[in-house]
């Protein structure tokens, strides 16, 4: 199955901690037939030097020079490891942007409205796509909760959103596979829609088919409970689609 050819993208994160482990997952990355990669930023060692991450950073980008390159500096709060506080993250983005590494920044819905604004100026300003985020890791509301939640980030006028909730049962999980299908008709925006959790694996193999842009996969290391490995993903969308 050719990926970049289908309608929707798979995205593989890299979440290793030191230079070397990421450059190596780059490598097993850079063979692999799959349009985006995310760095999560917040799992790198050195995450809080400006300049060892622009320089990592570089080095990324040479390596996965024909890949959409997303960057997550994810909080603790929202189930990353990062503690950073908003100006930091807008310095280390304004350096990236300035050295055009990444095509994707990922800003977590839950910070300050007026950082949200500047930052998707800003991220906008470089041509670049602006993506907001938003982890639910309690369990999936009712339907018209996860509707009124995506039309608030929705008003943010980001390029993608993201919604992602813990399902604690196969109900939850096809309650947000229907709400996807619900607000896609809403918004133009790109969307990635979809459960945490071993309940809500079936959400990351069917949210394309219910309006998803985007969906998560993993290749070495997974960034979240009940992500399929890339392997086994394209096994199962060979089978269906």
């Amino acid at each position: 199955m050719n990926i970049k050819k289908s309608n929707f993208q798979i995205i593989l994160p890299i979440v290793s901690r030191d230079d070397a482990e990421i450059l190596k997952d780059c490598q097993n990355l850079s063979k692999l037939k799959v349009n985006t990669i995310e760095w999560r930023a917040d799992c790198y060692n050195n995450y809080k030097d400006i300049n060892r991450t622009l320089e990592i950073s570089k080095k990324i980008k040479e390596i996965l020079s024909d890949k959409d390159l997303i960057f997550t500096l994810r909080s603790k709060g929202q189930g990353g490891n990062g503690i950073f506080k908003q100006n930091y993250q807008e310095i280390l983005i304004k350096n990236l942007l300035d050295n055009d590494i990444f095509s994707i920044y990922d800003i977590e819905f839950n910070s300050s409205k007026d950082f949200l604004k500047d930052m998707n100026t800003l991220i906008r300003d470089y041509n670049k796509l602006s993506l907001l985020s938003l982890h639910n890791f309690e369990n999936t509301p009712d339907f018209m909760n996860i509707i009124n939640t995506l039309e608030d980030m929705d008003k943010l006028n980001f390029n993608i959103i993201k919604y992602i909730t813990w399902s604690n049962s196969y109900e939850d999980s096809l309650r947000i596979l229907n709400a996807t299908d619900e607000f896609r008709k809403k918004t133009d925006k790109k969307l990635i829609i979809m459960a945490m959790g071993d309940f809500g694996k079936m959400t990351r193999i069917l949210s394309p088919l219910f309006g998803s842009f985007y969906t998560f996969s993993y290749y070495s290391k997974n960034s979240a409970k009940g992500q399929i490995s890339y392997e086994n993903m394209l096994k199962i969308y060979e089978e269906i689609l």
